[in-house]
């Protein structure tokens, strides 16, 4: 008797769970029906959309390189904008001594030689 009790209390136990694991084995191939479909969509839509990654880290790289072009050739233009200013400051410097100094003096002295000459004149005719 003691054997049949045992028996129909693992019997009752063994019953209680699996009514409570029907409902959580319910939900794991629910899971595993909806991981298979989002799997077949993945599987389905993944190279297209690794297509465009690639496409667009092409056209990035591309752009990039452009980029490092052109900021090559700006900085190369800036360069030779700044050897143009420093060689025409060099002009300029060389122009104020060679043209602008000696056409300086050369006014000075013919506005003295101006004076002189008005002075001899107005000596000569007042004597």
């Amino acid at each position: 008797m003691l054997l049949e009790i045992g028996v129909l209390v693992v019997g009752i136990a063994l019953l209680i769970f699996i009514v409570f694991a029907i409902p959580s084995l319910l939900q794991i191939w629910r899971t595993a029906r909806s991981i298979e479909v989002t799997t077949e969509i993945l599987n389905r839509d993944l190279p297209a959309i690794l297509g465009n990654v690639n496409r667009i880290t092409d056209d990035v790289s591309d752009t990039t390189t452009r980029v490092r072009k052109e900021i090559t050739q700006l900085s190369s233009a800036g360069d030779k904008v700044a050897d143009m200013v420093d060689q025409l400051s060099g002009v300029e410097s060389q122009l104020k001594h060679s043209v602008i100094e000696p056409l300086s003096d050369m006014l000075t002295t013919l506005s003295a030689s101006t004076r002189a000459l008005n002075v001899f004149i107005r000596t000569l005719r007042s004597g």
